[in-house]
Formats: C-alpha cells, sequence, structure tokens
C-alpha cells in the first residue's frame, strides 16, 4: 500500500457571509495529501472527482505538484441536505484513470513513482485517522460543513440496485483483458476500508460458474463499477460468458447514503445481453470452438 494518503478534507471558504453550503453556491475543497503529489489528467480528458454524501460532485482544477489538490463543487437542487447534526463527507475519490503520483519520485526519475492511496477512511486505523469528514474553513464559526438543500434532509432508505453489465464481444487469449462495467440505478460506493476485500465477479458459462472472476478496477462514487478479468495460462477454454454472481467479498458497496446495494443478477434482466458474444482461452488454441451456450445462474444478496 502507498504511504502517500489524504490526510484532510477541508472547505476553502463559505460564500459571503454565510455559515453554510445551499444551491447555487460554488466553493473549493482543499484536499491535502501526506506529501507533495503531481495529477496527470491526460490532456484534461480524466478528471478526479470527489463524491460527497449529498449526492454532490467536486471536480480536480488545481493543485499538481504540491501537497494539496483543490477540487471545485457547486451545490444544486438535486442534491439532498445533511442529516441534521451531520456534517457533510466525502464518500469516495475516484482517479477517472487519472494518475496522481509521487512528485518527489517523479521529480528524481524513479522508473516507478509511487502512486497515492486515495482511499477516503471512514473510520481510523493504527496509523490513519478518519479523513471522510469534510472540515471547515480555518477560524469558521460553525463546527462543521453541512448543506442545506430547501427544507429537507436525507431520509434515503432505499438500496442502489444492480441494473445492468456490458462488455465487448471478442475471444480473449492469454494476455488479454476482458473488462466489464457493471451500471447501477444510482451512484454507488466501493469501500474496502473495513475489512481486506474488494468486490469481484463470477463468471459463467453453459450452466457452470468458471474457476476465474474479474476483479474490481475502478468507479467507486459513481454509477458504474469497472470489473476486468486477465485470460492467464491455463485458464479454461470457454464461449458464451456471462456474469454468474457479483461478490462483495468482505468489503461494501453501498449507495452515498450508506444502503447496501441489491447486486443480485438475473437472467434477461441484468446479466450481459445475448447480443455480447464472449469466449476465452486460456490455451491459445488456434480456434475457439463453441463448447458451450451462454447461462446465467442467479445470485442472492448476500447476508
Amino acid at each position: 500500500m502507498s504511504n502517500i494518503v489524504i490526510e484532510t478534507i477541508r472547505l476553502q471558504s463559505f460564500v459571503g457571509e454565510k455559515t453554510r453550503l445551499e444551491v447555487g453556491d460554488t466553493v473549493r475543497l482543499q484536499v491535502a495529501f501526506s506529501e507533495a503529489v503531481r495529477v496527470d489528467t491526460f490532456n484534461n480528458e480524466r478528471i478526479p472527482i470527489l463524491a460527497l454524501s449529498t449526492g454532490g460532485v467536486a471536480r480536480y482544477i488545481a493543485g499538481s505538484g504540491g501537497d494539496t489538490l483543490i477540487f471545485e463543487y457547486t451545490v444544486t437542487e438535486e442534491e439532498n441536505s445533511t442529516r441534521l447534526g451531520e456534517p457533510l463527507k466525502a464518500v469516495a475519490f475516484s482517479e477517472n484513470d487519472a494518475k496522481i503520483l509521487s512528485a518527489i519520485d517523479l521529480a528524481n526519475s524513479e522508473p516507478l513513482p509511487r502512486r497515492a492511496d486515495v482511499t477516503i477512511r471512514r473510520t481510523a486505523t493504527d496509523d490513519l485517522p478518519n479523513n471522510e469528514i469534510i472540515l471547515p474553513p480555518a477560524n469558521a464559526a460553525v463546527p462543521y460543513v453541512t448543506v442545506q438543500i430547501g427544507d429537507g434532509e436525507i431520509t434515503d432508505l432505499v438500496p442502489p440496485k444492480l441494473i445492468s453489465t456490458s462488455a465487448a464481444s471478442g475471444v480473449y487469449r492469454q494476455g488479454d483483458v476482458l473488462e466489464i462495467s457493471v451500471g447501477f440505478n444510482e451512484a454507488v460506493v466501493v469501500d474496502a476500508s473495513l475489512s481486506a476485500g474488494l468486490p469481484t465477479l463470477s463468471l459463467s458459462a453453459g450452466g457452470e460458474v468458471l474457476p476465474v472472476v474479474a476483479s474490481y478496477a475502478g468507479g467507486s462514487g459513481t454509477k458504474t463499477l469497472r470489473f476486468q478479468y486477465q485470460v492467464n495460462e491455463g485458464d479454461p477454454i470457454a464461449s458464451g460468458l456471462n456474469v454468474a454472481a457479483f461478490n462483495f467479498n468482505g468489503g461494501l458497496v453501498t449507495d452515498i447514503s450508506g444502503n447496501l446495494a441489491d447486486v443480485a443478477i438475473v437472467a434477461g434482466q441484468n446479466a450481459l445481453p445475448s447480443s455480447v458474444s464472449i469466449s476465452i482461452d486460456g490455451q491459445n488454441e488456434s480456434d475457439v470452438p463453441i463448447l458451450v451456450t451462454t447461462t446465467v445462474i442467479p445470485t442472492q444478496r448476500p447476508r
């Protein structure tokens, strides 16, 4: 694990004389790292985001080369108010395929510069404090940051639901990477800070679960999670692949209100569509025979 971590997230300032955030306010959040980092956005095509507990999103705008990155956040009427007595929190930091690397290592031309650990910690660990709470500006008159959207507050008790899976058709041989996108009906957060596991997808063909899985690769804080499976030597030869099950694997996948996601895979509803044709070949045969047809095994929501 990288020793470059997010230490704190702080609101730079309220708008005018306000002591809370309201619809239309545009503010900046300071994300402080344990050392200087450099952000590679690939010509502004991959912008890191910070998903917030109200359903809002802050987007990276500046700070590369220093130890504090600046994110801009505009409060919208589609968000929820913070709960009474609770502060605004970060629920996920998503790099969106950008790279956040050690500025020191890059300056020293290290061949493998350290990558920053952008985990949002809901609880303190032995070495690291909680960093999910958005701290108020220095010398603020309030103890924490709140968001008010009209007269409402968060009352969401409905779990997010897995609604789709998608992937590119093709034959995947040794060394190839199959990427599967899993769509939800609202933004979800992958949080493994309380355990050792990250979610995986079990893959099936012909009514049997294969001895391979696709591992979580990114997307926390958005409606789409990405999973990847690299075909290795000795993996089976099979056609008509589909997703058999979504496995929490000891971690958590929730919405911004903390509701555990409903990840049941149901044939004809949210499994890979029949238009997708995927074969894997772990033995690099010249021709991959059609050994099986697509069959999906529904999974039950973990208890």
